[in-house]
């Protein structure tokens, strides 16, 4: 059974950026980020079908909050502070996640093909983790 997890506690007062991006060459991908004070994860196990699941209201507060993207083969939860707000079945036959370890954190590489996609982050980011990896703890200090 496949299952993944990705968990991000926040803050900001901005209504826009990106938490977490991965897109593998296979076109696995995942993208967790906050548009119009709203938690919005985009997501592809690598059927090339991507998948948008959001949730929550007006997080861009200065408050702490968390979200919670959890996957179960053929479902995904959102959670925003602990409260169900989304749940969804993912497109495409395939249901395993592989990034070949390639993970951006609070931005993301500029691309002309995906104006949906938010490249920066601005607030704070006190947990960023996938699959019970510390994601925060892992970059390289001079990134933090």
């Amino acid at each position: 059974m496949y299952e993944n997890e990705l968990v991000v506690n926040f803050r900001t007062y901005e209504s826009a950026g990106i938490f977490l991006f991965s897109m593998a060459d296979q076109g696995d991908m995942l993208v967790a980020q906050l548009t119009h004070g709203r938690v919005e994860v985009h997501f592809d196990f690598g059927s090339l079908s991507r998948s948008t699941i959001s949730g929550g209201r007006a997080l861009n507060d200065g408050e702490w909050h968390e979200m919670r993207w959890t996957h179960q083969f053929d479902s995904v939860h959102l959670h925003v502070d602990g409260v169900l707000v989304n749940a969804t079945v993912p497109a495409g036959l395939y249901r395993k996640l592989d990034f070949n370890h390639q993970v951006e954190v609070g931005g993301r590489p500029e691309d002309p093909y995906s104006p949906e996609l938010h490249s920066t982050y601005h607030g704070c980011l006190a947990r960023v983790e996938l699959n019970n990896i510390n994601l925060l703890e892992a970059a390289p200090r001079g990134t933090r």
